[in-house]
């Protein structure tokens, strides 16, 4: 009987060491690996990677982040099943270009760790850029392309979860050069400039350092004034004035921008009385910005009326703006935003019409009232045919759907002629005023004191 019980024991504690290593494998294939791709995930490749770069001498590894563009046109043109399979096909694309060190990050992210030879980014670009081309069952392989950003692995010091987040920074900041940025002294000294601004945010708006300028909007055929932008600049008593450029991007990615929108929004309502000239007493309309951030936030709708009516001004005063890249993620919910905005009687306006890709399924959808054509196409090269007929036909398809068109960047007289040929209603730019402050705008514009 002893001999039996101890065998039972021997067998039970087999048994309950064998459930825990499996337990501990089935944990681990949980907390390492990826369930789509079946390869590492990103704690996985932190791991694996660190070992490969203590183990090398400095500088011998990049440590890359990559992404699909427009991953998510492809998502919603051919479903996500596609997407999933172009998902497992770069991971075997980028699993056998990279001696297998790399992991699906999130979405269509992966990271990469690669040798830090002259040129092998770029040899890796043109590789992954083959095999998807020769991947004849991915039928949307003629419209595909990655961007990538690198570290250069060369401070033991650093960790490899902060390198990964670096490289993801500078690609997040866009990409120069064959879709590829690094993180170089020169990028990390712009986030430093980034997070001064960042820290000076609250303190320019409690001391009301963001100034509201105007750009008037003119009627092409008769030159009359029909309402103006407005535009933000900043006059920091450290860092001097900036021009939007200089600091809406920042404000953008650390998801202060939409207290900039709202103070905008109120700056704009603080001018008013502003009366449309010839308008018999009508309000001025301002075109007013708003980033995606803000447009998605929770409330957004709320507190832009009660703005409004705080000021007991009427929606035809104030034109909401938005660009057509705001549509790029849950565009359900901007489009449910707007649609609710158009009901109270606020003309909406589409900025930058022409730079991306979506436009014409936007146009089927949403209640726009006014198109703004992106400036570049009057840029060099505005004479050609080809460019001049995408205008016209653009124009006469707003003309058709009851939108009124403005045109930004115009800046000659040659520019006013091809808009008043081609029937675009509005012009904005160069050529007619620079962006003046509310002083200036009142005295040119609307005689007043």
């Amino acid at each position: 009987m002893l001999l039996v019980s101890a065998l039972l024991v021997l067998f039970t504690t087999a048994l309950l060491v064998l459930r825990e290593r499996d337990s501990m494998r089935r944990l681990r294939k949980t907390f390492l690996i990826d369930p789509l791709t079946g390869g590492s995930n990103l704690e996985g490749f932190y791991r694996e990677a660190s070992k490969a770069i203590a183990g090398a001498p400095p500088s011998t590894y990049l440590v890359v982040y990559t992404n699909v563009v427009h991953f998510r046109f492809i998502n919603d043109s051919f479903g996500r099943a596609a997407g999933d399979e172009l998902i497992v096909r770069l991971y075997g694309i980028y699993r056998s270009s990279c001696d297998g060190l790399c992991a699906r990050a999130d979405s269509d992210h992966f990271a990469l760790l690669v040798k830090n030879d002259p040129a092998a980014l770029e040899r890796l670009c043109e590789k992954v850029d083959a095999d998807l081309r020769e991947a004849e069952d991915l039928h949307f392989t003629g419209t595909l392309s990655c961007n990538y950003g690198a570290y250069v692995a060369d401070d033991p010091n650093v960790g490899v979860a902060s390198m990964v987040s670096d490289a993801a920074l500078v690609l997040k900041a866009g990409v120069k050069e064959r879709g590829v940025a690094y993180y170089t002294e020169a990028f990390r000294a712009k986030l430093s400039g980034e997070m001064e601004i960042v820290q000076g945010m609250g303190n320019a708006l409690a001391r009301d350092e963001f100034l509201m300028y105007l750009q008037p909007q003119v009627d092409v055929r008769t030159g009359r004034l029909t309402g103006a932008e407005c535009l933000c600049r900043w006059k920091s008593d450290k860092l001097g004035l900036l021009q939007p450029t200089a600091f809406i991007p920042a404000l953008e990615r650390s998801g202060l921008i939409s207290d900039l929108d709202f103070h905008m929004l109120e700056r704009v309502c603080r001018a008013y009385p502003l009366p449309l000239p010839g308008g018999e007493g009508a309000p001025l309309p301002i075109s007013v910005n708003f980033s995606r951030p803000t447009v998605l936030q929770d409330g957004f709708v709320e507190r832009f009326l009660e703005i409004v009516s705080r000021y007991d001004l009427p929606p035809e005063a104030i034109e909401v703006e938005v660009t057509e890249g705001a549509f790029m993620v849950d565009e359900a919910v901007v489009v449910r935003t707007l649609e609710t905005l158009s009901a109270e009687g606020f003309r909406i306006a589409m900025d930058d019409f022409g730079s991306g890709f979506s436009s014409l399924n936007l146009l089927r959808r949403l209640p726009i009232h006014v198109l703004k054509l992106d400036k570049e196409f009057l840029c060099e090269g505005y004479e050609t045919d080809r460019t001049q007929s995408i205008l016209s036909d653009i124009v006469v398809m707003a003309q058709h759907l009851g939108i009124r068109t403005v045109c930004e960047g115009v800046e000659t007289p040659e520019h006013v002629a091809l808009l008043r040929e081609i029937g675009c209603d509005t012009a904005q730019g160069f050529y007619y005023s620079r962006p003046l402050d509310l002083d200036a705008f009142r005295k040119k514009y609307l005689s007043q004191p």
